[in-house]
């Protein structure tokens, strides 16, 4: 749960580790560690240093290497320097010597800080500060205990110190390498609401009861979603809620810390079918962004309202089932704040929820696509305003990247919801999945930390540690590709097959917002790099200016954008292979005949249109009045149909093809075949339409159960093999 106002910052924190780091500002030299005074079994009472202060979840304080560990403060009460070399610090006194110091000092009457670091370095050791309390000792080289503290688990930003009396308290304002502030000093924390009556849908009104209160305690509430605080309205035992309302409450009592928020929200008299995000949120989050004076999108100001990316705290709450819903899916807090480019200027808005430790434990974990049937971790998602589509109709821009789905490229899944903020009616929006490097963490389980993902514009190449990405596209642009070997050669750098992938439905797609804009990538130490399909709602039937006073031909259109570093120029680079424009050309087909084209966008537009109660495109459209917006697929499946021949076509002239011919495969025994690299959708039994005069390079790859490959069907045992097929040929792959 959320913590008051005052406790919030907008700093970030990472995951805490089970490694442990020091950092001493001022470290003794070598000659002052030479003569440190050791502190020894006799003088341990006298001993001037003790436990000061400890943040589990810390969110302000930067290590050196700018992360945000949670750490402990030692403190030198003294008027003298003391050295810690040989001293220890365990949090088990049968395993004393699980950290020692090898040098430090604390000057007289001064304070050190030891972080708990998420990398193992030399001299650090399997030392942590537990999330549900524990124990820490400090020993002396006899191994006698200095000094030693037992701790509490705490949430995010709350520490853990000692008074001026000596007594161990809470803050909510931590206070390392400084005196702990005795008027910030807590007693305890205090508890946490519970409301007896659970968030959900009610007919007429609600009346929602309260637990009784310990002597010293009241509870305060807000039903604006702002977050509470010892200011606000007080309430009983009972209070009746006749509209849709969320309601916040925390407990406050003198000498306690108010660390966690109750919020439940209660809708009235809603019949909703499709699946509720219920945001709450503080009032001026929407006076000071979501509502800012518009401007065009030609003339920003970048420093005001919903064009800077200003992050609120917000609590989350999920109903799968809409008001059918007996029981909350999930809640998180977590920050919001405006997403998209020129799409902000709808009165409806998308908005990127992002999980942070300072708020809650920074992961999602629920199933939120039907498409990934396991429970996952996000960090972030995104509620979609239907972008450049707000005009147009409430699926296109999540049914065309959906026909991605089972080709291995990178997409944003989809899921239509209704979202409520602060209990008022925001209309149909789209969960969807942020391409970053949570991205890649919670589909590929690959650490974020290892991940780089860069945003490539023409020659603008943006994002963290993008050198490897720029001397990559520098490369492409130096080297002659006629020959195989050399495309080869970039196999380790550069997934091709990906590559001819995710161009093939850019291709299709028609995107003219595209290659210029909205190119992403991203590798990591486990992976080369990789393109992720970004933003098509300018794709399919949606033309810019540009496009439609060009000639429309799409290989032209990617020629207009390349040049030196940028995307475009790898295409241009590739096409002088043969046996690229071949892998191309076989691969391109293969995709067309089983993801990108009408007869599987109707299935996923039918799919989406199931998910859409009508009513609420007609409600959506009352709290946001627009015109021209379709309640269904006809006019992008329209274009699909007709897309389906042309782009076809497009190959046909780009590349010097023949008519279409129908070729089959299919496989005896334990294996499967792939054509010029890529693995069959159905490898038993396939069967599609390729280009007359396109060569294909087949192999057959044994399953790593000990079958091998004998030969094909007509007796060739070449592997792999370079047919010329004709209409009507098949191929058979035999293993045993």
């Amino acid at each position: 749960m959320i913590k008051p106002e005052p406790l919030l910052r907008p700093s970030h924190l990472i995951l805490l580790s089970a490694l442990l780091c020091v950092f001493f500002s001022g470290c003794a030299t070598s000659t002052e560690e030479a003569s440190y005074a050791q502190v020894d079994s006799e003088s341990n009472i006298e001993c001037p240093i003790r436990f000061a202060e400890i943040q589990i979840h810390n969110i302000d304080l930067e290590d050196e290497e700018g992360n945000t560990p949670g750490w402990v403060e030692l403190q030198n009460t003294s008027d003298e320097t003391v050295y810690l070399k040989h001293l220890y610090l365990t949090d088990d006194l049968e395993n004393p010597k699980k950290w020692e110091f090898k040098t430090g000092k604390i000057k007289a009457n001064s304070s050190s800080i030891l972080f708990f670091c998420k990398k193992g370095e030399k001299d650090h050791v399997n030392l942590k500060l537990k999330d549900d309390g524990g124990s820490l000792f400090l020993l002396s080289n006899q191994l006698d205990i200095i000094d030693s503290v037992t701790y509490p688990g705490m949430s995010s930003g709350i520490s853990y110190g000692i008074n001026e009396d000596g007594i161990w308290g809470y803050y909510g304002e931590p206070s390392p390498k400084s005196t702990n502030n005795d008027s910030a000093w807590n007693e305890s924390i205090a508890p946490s609401v519970t409301i007896e009556t659970s968030a959900g849908f009610f007919k007429d009104s609600v009346e929602i009861k309260f637990p009784k209160t310990a002597d010293g305690e009241t509870i305060r509430c807000t039903q604006d979603g702002s977050i509470p605080n010892e200011n606000s309205p007080t309430v009983g035992e009972k209070l009746v809620i006749k509209k849709n309302t969320s309601l916040r409450c925390a407990t406050y009592k003198k000498g306690s810390l108010t660390t966690e928020i109750t919020t439940n929200s209660y809708f009235i008299d809603e019949d909703v079918k499709m699946p509720i995000v219920s945001v709450s949120v503080d009032p001026s989050f929407f006076k000071d962004t979501y509502y800012f004076d518009n401007h065009s999108c030609t003339n920003t100001d970048h420093e005001e309202g919903y064009l800077k990316d200003t992050e609120y705290p917000v609590h989350v709450e999920y109903f799968v089932d809409g008001s059918s819903t007996q029981k909350k899916s999930f809640e998180i807090d977590a920050g919001i704040s405006i997403a998209g480019a020129c799409t902000r200027y709808f009165p409806k808005k998308s908005v990127n929820i992002e999980m942070r430790e300072k708020y809650q434990d920074g992961r999602l974990k629920y199933k939120l696509f039907d498409v990934r049937p396991k429970v996952n971790k996000f960090k972030a998602f995104r509620l979609r305003n239907m972008g450049n589509r707000y005009n147009q109709d409430y699926l296109g821009d999540a049914a065309f990247t959906s026909m991605l789905e089972g080709t291995g490229i990178d997409y944003q899944r989809s899921q239509p919801v209704i979202v409520f903020y602060n209990g008022e009616y925001y209309g149909i929006h789209n969960i969807r999945e942020k391409l970053d490097k949570d991205f890649v963490e919670t589909n590929y389980d690959i650490d974020a930390e290892e991940v780089t993902v860069v945003e490539h514009r023409q020659k603008s190449i943006g994002g963290k540690d993008v050198d490897d990405y720029e001397d990559l596209m520098k490369s492409i642009g130096q080297t002659n590709y006629s020959k195989r070997q050399d495309i080869q050669s970039l196999e380790t750098r550069l997934d091709i097959n990906n590559y001819i992938g995710y161009m093939a439905f850019e291709i299709y797609s028609l995107n003219d917002d595209w290659p210029s804009n909205n190119v992403r990538a991203w590798k990591s130490s486990q992976t080369p790099w990789k393109f992720m399909a970004y933003d098509i709602d300018l794709g399919f039937d949606r033309d810019m200016s540009g496009w439609k006073n060009s000639n429309r031909n799409i290989f032209d259109w990617i020629r207009k954008y390349s040049g030196e570093t940028t995307f475009a120029e790898i295409f241009t680079q590739f096409y002088k292979n043969p046996h690229f424009r071949r892998a191309f050309v076989n691969q391109s087909a293969i995709l067309f005949n089983t993801y990108f084209n009408a007869e599987n966008l109707t299935k996923i537009v039918n799919k989406i249109l199931d998910k859409i109660d009508s009513k609420e495109m007609d409600r959506d459209m009352e709290r946001f009045p627009r015109r021209g917006v379709t309640k269904n697929g006809n006019a992008i499946l329209q274009w699909a149909r007709e897309r389906d021949i042309s782009v076809r076509d497009d190959y046909r002239e780009e590349f010097k093809l023949g008519d279409d011919i129908s070729v089959s495969f299919s496989v005896k025994g334990d294996g499967y075949i792939t054509v010029d690299g890529l693995e069959l959708p159905n490898y038993s039994n396939y069967e599609g339409n390729f280009f007359e005069g396109n060569d294909l390079l087949l192999e057959a790859i044994p399953n790593i159960n000990g079958s091998v490959f004998k030969k094909w069907s007509d007796g060739n045992k070449e592997n792999p093999r370079l047919v010329s097929p004709e209409d009507g040929d098949s191929y058979t792959a035999i293993f045993e």
